[in-house]
């Protein structure tokens, strides 16, 4: 690993605002950090924490947490909270499937999953962050009436994401094969990760699409 890597690495888990389930940290060391009282939203795969970093900022009367495998691509963001004295966002170390066991309280009432990696090799499905697998664990945690936020553009994931949900009889709220030339939430216009911009700059569309589950 090269060192600046490590050195990220090392570093992030260090921070304050940054939680690691590999470290044993629990929801309860989280909400010492955070006002529990607020209501949270999880950022998936938050790579830097673009979006979370954003949607805090919007809304400084709500909690956010990104997490992301790897403490390296958290660094970035956990400073920039720290150094912007953030107090409503926080990071976590750890995979995806293993939510259930640290949310336990279902205080989640949303979750964004900006363009994950499509892992296109069809026995690499289970890590496909919108996979039935994952759904499960979504399902889990968000409070009632909770909402998934999936956002990509890369076609035959978001195809995929269609097969599934409907498999899953969940509740579509909105959906857009195209965000920028359709009306939508101003966040979903104003809010861009740094691959978001990179991909319009290349003259990809963006797909969309919000769901909750039936009870």
């Amino acid at each position: 690993m090269p060192r600046k890597k490590q050195v990220k690495k090392d570093e992030a888990v260090t921070l304050k605002n940054v939680f690691s389930m590999y470290d044993g940290k629990t929801e309860r060391d989280l909400y010492e950090y955070l006002d529990e009282s607020l209501p949270l939203t999880l950022e998936v795969g938050c790579g830097h924490g673009d979006y979370s970093l954003r949607l805090a900022l919007l809304y400084p009367e709500m909690n956010f947490v990104g997490i992301d495998v790897k403490p390296s691509r958290i660094y970035l963001g956990a400073k920039t909270a720290l150094e912007n004295k953030m107090k409503n966002i926080a990071f976590l170390v750890g995979r995806a499937e293993n939510l259930i066991e640290f949310f336990k309280s279902k205080k989640v009432e949303a979750i964004w999953v900006p363009f994950p990696d499509p892992h296109v090799r069809r026995k690499s499905e289970f890590r496909r962050l919108i996979s039935p697998a994952l759904l499960t664990v979504y399902k889990s945690i968000l409070a009632p009436g909770g909402v998934v936020n999936f956002k990509t553009d890369d076609y035959g994931l978001f195809e995929y994401a269609k097969v599934v949900l409907a498999k899953e009889k969940v509740i579509i709220h909105k959906l857009s094969e195209d965000v920028y030339n359709s009306e939508h939430d101003q966040h979903l216009h104003e809010i861009q990760t740094t691959y978001e911009k990179r991909f319009i700059e290349e003259g990809r569309t963006i797909r969309f699409v919000s769901f909750s589950f039936n009870s």
